[in-house]
Parts: structure tokens; sequence; C-alpha cells
């Protein structure tokens, strides 16, 4: 019998990694890609060995994030689709912080900017 609890985990995790990949890529990426990098899940509880999931589990996760309008579908030749992030509110704010935690990292790189300003 199907552990759904664990199903549902394996789910999560990999649509979160799915939105992080599309925002993190600055372009629309296609579910070949996607899946590549996606992070080897265990195929049940308590697994030692981790495995990529299976193209059709991240085609469908795609799917059901275009229905939820957390992603864009764009359509390709032949077979290929690619995906990309749908513009939120969020996005202002995640610049924001960008802008915010680079300039700390610019400021660490270059000590003598501190005393500059």
């Amino acid at each position: 019998m199907p552990d759904k609890v664990f199903e549902r985990r394996v789910a999560a995790t990999l649509r979160d990694d799915l939105l992080a990949q599309l925002r993190a890529a600055g372009r629309p990426m296609t579910t070949s890609e996607l899946r590549a990098n996606a992070p080897k899940q265990p195929l049940w509880p308590g697994a030692t060995r981790r495995y990529r999931p299976p193209q059709e589990q991240i085609y469908r996760i795609l799917c059901r994030l275009a229905g939820n309008g957390k992603i864009i579908r764009h359509a390709a030749r032949g077979r290929t689709v690619t995906w990309s992030p749908a513009p939120t509110d969020d996005d202002t704010e995640i610049d924001e912080l960008e802008r915010a935690f680079n300039a700390i990292a610019a400021d660490r790189a270059d000590p003598l900017a501190r005393h500059i300003r």
C-alpha cells in the first residue's frame, strides 16, 4: 500500500525545487532540463538509494504548477515544452532582497568600500 504522506513530501520537494530552478534560471527551461537538475529521491520511505524522478512525475508537477498560475507553459518545436515562472507580487520583494544581499557581499569583498561611504 502506498505511503501517501511520503509521496506528498517527495512531490512537495520536487515542486519547490522546480520552482526554484525556474526562478534562478532567468530563461525558460524544458522538462528534460528540469529533470536533469532535480534532486534524486528515494523510491520508498527509508530507502538508501536515490533515483532521478521519472519524466512523467516532473511533467505532472509542472502541469499542476501551471494550472495554479505559478508557472507559464510555452509551446516549442515538436513535443518540446518549455516552462518559466509566472510574474508574482513577490518578484519586487525578491529583487530588493537580492540587491541587499549583493550589496552586503560587495562590502565584504572590498573592505575599503565601507570606509569610503
